[in-house]
């Protein structure tokens, strides 16, 4: 069980992203982009501009923490993933998949820690953070298993009680050859 009364001593500040965060998430994205890191990553890189465009989707929001004023990771979210990439999801169970397409859902597009905030609880504080702010919601990620495997990620969203919903697997996707990806999600 995941407390929501969790204090971090030194993360100070959850908000959502405004224009002036936009350089500071694009460096923490890309200091955590393939190729593979230890501590987990993100599949690309991106520029100012791609953020910059999440932030004026109504469907979409980018979620920042940090400490003294300084951003450390970022969360963006969306209402949902495409349907087209829901549709050929291989569900592990009928009955999940039935539950899952009954509920209201918030899809965790992409989640990054700067590396020398890494390790500290701060993907952790997002999380909770999202609970708090939307408790009634699933809430869900795609975590890239193949051809190279993000255990850092399965190991984190295991620890926040994420249980594994399907996998989706693309001939090619984000330049990766062979693509698999497993679909996480924890019910409220």
């Amino acid at each position: 069980m995941i407390s929501r009364n969790t204090h971090y001593f030194d993360v100070n500040f959850f908000r959502k992203a405004n224009q002036s965060d936009i350089t500071a998430i694009v460096s923490i994205n890309n200091s955590c982009a393939l190729p593979w890191k230890q501590n987990g990553f993100v599949l690309n890189a991106v520029d100012e501009q791609q953020i910059a465009a999440l932030t004026g989707q109504p469907d979409k929001a980018v979620y920042v923490c940090g400490t003294a004023g300084r951003i450390e990771a970022f969360v963006i979210t969306a209402s949902d993933e495409d349907r087209g990439v829901l549709d050929k999801v291989h569900w592990y169970s009928s009955d999940i998949r039935s539950r899952f397409f009954a509920c209201s859902r918030l899809y965790i597009s992409k989640v990054a820690v700067h590396p020398s905030a890494q390790r500290s609880g701060r993907a952790h504080f997002l999380y909770v953070s999202l609970l708090n702010m939307f408790p009634t919601e699933l809430f869900y990620a795609f975590i890239t298993q193949a051809p190279v495997q993000n255990s850092s990620s399965v190991a984190f969203h295991r620890s926040m009680n994420f249980g594994v919903f399907g996998c989706y697997t693309a001939e090619e996707y984000c330049g990766l050859q062979g693509y698999r990806s497993e679909l996480y999600g924890r019910f409220m």
